[in-house]
């Protein structure tokens, strides 16, 4: 459902603003999200979200006590480190060719998410069909390894 509706709320206003702009914002919705995450509550009131790859050199890095209390927090406010990376090097990034011949001659489309539906729905349905299968085959795998692991072999 995310990236239907990520792809026509972000895919539109690119179309409006230019890419540029829209990888910013993105950019920024995703570091700040991932970032709050480190401002939860403990895991006693809400639970504890964990992330990958850092969380490893957090847990054997810090005491079993210190990881529950504070330790889980440090790759998520760490995320903020990623998104002013990606700011600088997304500032560098010029619009194409194409939005900017579009947008000196106001010749950009008043909706356009009306035009791809009306005018390319053959490429849309081609092109999101061709996500289809590994996004399905991915998340069908993930869901049934953890049910697996937690039901049937009874691992946390």
């Amino acid at each position: 459902v995310s990236r239907p509706l990520g792809g026509f709320v972000f895919g539109n206003l690119g179309d409006k603003l230019g890419r540029r702009a829209v990888l910013m914002l993105t950019l920024l919705l995703m570091g700040i999200t991932t970032a709050l995450m480190g401002v939860l509550p403990t895991y006693q009131s809400a639970g504890i979200l964990l992330g990958t790859g850092f969380i490893a050199l957090i847990t054997i890095s810090v005491s079993s006590d210190a990881f529950l209390d504070w330790g889980w927090r440090v790759p998520f406010l760490a995320s903020l480190l990623l998104v002013v990376f990606g700011l600088w090097v997304r500032r560098g990034v010029g619009e194409t060719p194409a939005f900017e011949k579009l947008s000196e001659s106001h010749n950009t489309a008043k909706v356009p998410v009306a035009e791809v539906f009306s005018q390319h729905w053959r490429r849309l349905l081609l092109a999101g069909g061709s996500r289809i299968g590994s996004d399905v085959l991915y998340a069908l795998i993930v869901v049934f390894t953890l049910t697996y692991v937690t039901t049937v072999l009874n691992l946390s």
